[in-house]
């Protein structure tokens, strides 16, 4: 496989594994936090061609992520993920993921093909 590694970052721990192990089927290494503040330490310690991120957590959201990332690190690819909050609906929230970033979005619950399918556009495979 191409031995690239993926974070995700997701409080969902349900969601978090479920795409662990999708991504895991298709040869990546994963490793998995549960916050932004965690996440990004793992990212500048470690190196990852992917960062998932869902965008409402508690502490430093999604979003802040997003642009610390781009901002750091331009060359990993973003994929954020989200189900909306309140009166932000899935769709709106994405797109103001995408509006600062990200690179793909997906609404959740994801399904194992549409994380596939990114995977592949990501690293060609």
């Amino acid at each position: 496989m191409t031995g690239q590694r993926i974070l995700i970052v997701d409080d969902d721990k349900e969601d978090s594994e479920f795409i662990a192990s999708v991504c895991r089927g298709a040869g990546f290494g994963v490793t998995i936090t549960h916050s932004a503040e965690i996440g990004l330490t793992e990212l500048e310690q470690e190196g990852y061609g992917l960062v998932i991120t869902g965008i409402f957590m508690e502490g430093m959201g999604g979003m802040e992520m997003i642009q610390t990332v781009i901002a750091k690190m331009p060359t990993v690819f973003i994929l954020a993920i989200s189900a909306g909050f309140g009166e932000m609906t899935s769709a709106k929230t994405l797109k103001a993921a995408t509006k600062i970033g990200a690179h793909a979005v997906l609404p959740k619950p994801v399904s194992a093909e549409d994380i596939q399918d990114w995977l592949g556009k990501f690293f060609g495979i």
